[in-house]
């Protein structure tokens, strides 16, 4: 079998072809690989968040805090801040940040869920409580203001005794 120029060429085209259809999966595969670590830290950030806040809060106490601040939020914030001013380097700062960005949506998630419990107790997406009297249900706003809430009172036990019949 004799080799032309016909066939070199052919065989150097389908080389080249090749050759660029394996960069474009290398590539497909690098941006992969990245989105899926970046998945993953911020996973891990958020399980962190989720083992500090089951480990030292409480039902009593609600999320743990350090002067004040919850863990999770001062936490996700500070990792946050050292990976944009690139404190690990240009390599690794965009790793806390992810790590951040989990510990972050941690705090978030809790935050979520206590307001998603108070809503079901209460019954009101925001505002006052639901507050059983010895005229019904009232609505008063806590502690806030002790005036309101007897001056509602007192316009139930009028409807009350308004809808009772004389006598």
């Amino acid at each position: 079998m004799e080799f032309t120029r016909q066939h070199v060429e052919h065989i150097v085209g389908r080389h080249h072809a090749l050759a660029r259809k394996f960069e474009a999966l290398k590539g497909k595969f690098e941006g992969i690989t990245a989105g899926t670590v970046e998945t993953l830290e911020v996973s891990a950030g958020a399980l962190l968040g989720g083992v500090i806040d089951g480990r030292w809060g409480s039902k009593e106490k609600g999320l743990p805090t350090l002067m004040h601040i919850p863990i999770t939020l001062g936490g996700g914030i500070l990792l946050n801040v050292l990976g944009h001013f690139d404190v690990a380097g240009k390599e690794w700062s965009p790793h806390l940040c992810n790590i951040g960005n989990g510990v972050l949506a941690s705090y978030l998630s809790s935050v979520g869920f206590h307001f998603g419990q108070n809503w079901q107790q209460t019954g009101r997406f925001l505002g006052a409580k639901k507050t059983a009297g010895q005229f019904g249900t009232s609505t008063v706003a806590g502690d806030v203001d002790k005036a309101a809430e007897l001056m509602d009172r007192i316009a139930q036990a009028q409807r009350v005794q308004q809808a009772q019949p004389a006598g």
